[in-house]
This record gives C-alpha cells, structure tokens and sequence, in this order.
C-alpha cells in the first residue's frame, strides 16, 4: 500500500495539486484534497489487487473555480481510460479517475465546500 501512496502523492505534486494521506496537518493552502485507501479485492494467486482511493476536496472559494481547476487537473492527472501508469521494483499500479461527489455539505462551516473523488486502482504484482 505504501506504493501506491506514494504513487499517488507524487503525481498529485507533480499536478501541484495540494494534497495529503490521511489528515491534512499543515495551515490549509485552498484547495486541497484528503486521501484515503481502501483495500477493495485482495486478489488471488494471479497478483491482482484493487483499491479504491477516496478523496475529499474542501475549498472556500465562492464560485469554486479554483475546486473546479482542481479536479480538472485530477481528471488529467488520473485518466478515466487507461489511467496513470507506475511501475516499481515488484507492482504495476494502474490508478484511474472513478467518479465525482459534488458539494457534499459540511456540518460546521457553511463557507467551507467539500467534494469527494474516487480513484480506481489495480495493482498487479510481477
């Protein structure tokens, strides 16, 4: 799993699209987007796996063009067909964009925006 974290962590930088595993630790630099891996197929004796990853976006911009920009960049970043492609010592790692949750509502800031975005990806060891 630590590949494929890393995979998408240096793609996301190389898109200078602010982002963090887990919980974002440092003053919010808007927008910035919130990773979480989660194991969906552990695969058999063929070495394939697949994990989704959720992203939640926040943002505070009133017209959202800058969240807009943003998730334009993953779309990119993460194509739908084909994907973005890593390979490492021992993985292949396919990650695609999956799909869009706009404007989910925030409970404790009526300023804040949030949207979530799934990555699909699969994994096969070599």
């Amino acid at each position: 799993m630590k590949e494929i974290n890393k995979a998408v962590a240096d793609r996301m930088k190389e898109y200078q699209i602010n982002y963090a595993k887990g919980k974002w630790r440092r003053k919010p630099v808007y927008p910035y987007f919130v990773g979480q891996l989660y194991l969906i197929d552990p695969g058999d004796e063929s070495g394939r796996q697949e994990y989704e990853m959720l992203l939640d976006g926040f943002s505070r911009d009133p017209d959202e063009e800058a969240m807009l920009s943003a998730i334009e960049k993953l779309e990119e970043a993460f194509p739908e067909i084909g994907g973005h492609i890593v390979k490492t010592k021992k993985n292949i790692i396919m990650i695609c964009f999956d799909s869009l949750v706009p404007d989910i509502p925030t409970d404790t800031d009526a300023d804040l925006s949030r949207n979530q975005i799934k990555l699909k990806i699969i994994r096969w060891r070599c």
